[in-house]
């Protein structure tokens, strides 16, 4: 059963994820990291302070930890493999798609087939190389969820 504070949660994310945007838009590049890395330990620090329920544990552990790459490059705590949250390495699969995939105010939205053949090659160093090989068995399924379409199965 979801708590209050999770349905709280789920209502205010969204809106919070278009602030980080919002506070990006027009940086540098190097501006828009330092306020990303900043970013993940305040999302975490605001759901820790909703309540302690299984879902909110996992929406910390996204906040926090969709940053780190598989090889221990990442941020904010240079997490490698297995102990970065399962949670973490599947949100950071969909966070790079969508940047890729969109238009910023630096870059040009890449297509899917470059998009994912960017993430394939940092199979084992961004990403998870296990999930990965799951995303190439269901990457229209992938597409379509990019692309906003209902799946059947």
């Amino acid at each position: 059963m979801e708590s209050q504070a999770t349905a709280k949660y789920l209502r205010i994310a969204p809106r919070k994820a278009r602030l980080v945007v919002d506070l990006i838009r027009g940086k540098s590049v190097e501006e828009a990291r330092a306020i990303c890395k900043f970013s993940t330990r305040n999302a975490a620090e605001a759901v820790e302070k909703l309540g302690d329920d299984d879902l909110l544990r996992e929406a910390r552990n996204i906040a926090y930890a969709h940053h780190e790459k598989w090889n221990g490059s990442g941020y904010p705590r240079k997490l490698a493999g297995a102990d970065i949250p399962l949670s973490a390495r599947i949100a950071a699969i969909s966070d790079v798609f969508d940047a890729l995939t969109s238009e910023r105010p630096y870059k040009k939205a890449f297509s899917n087939e470059e998009a994912f053949g960017i993430m394939y090659n940092d199979a084992g160093s961004h990403f998870d190389p296990y999930l990965i090989e799951v995303v190439k068995r269901h990457e229209e399924d992938f597409a379509n969820i990019r692309l906003g379409i209902g799946l059947e199965r």
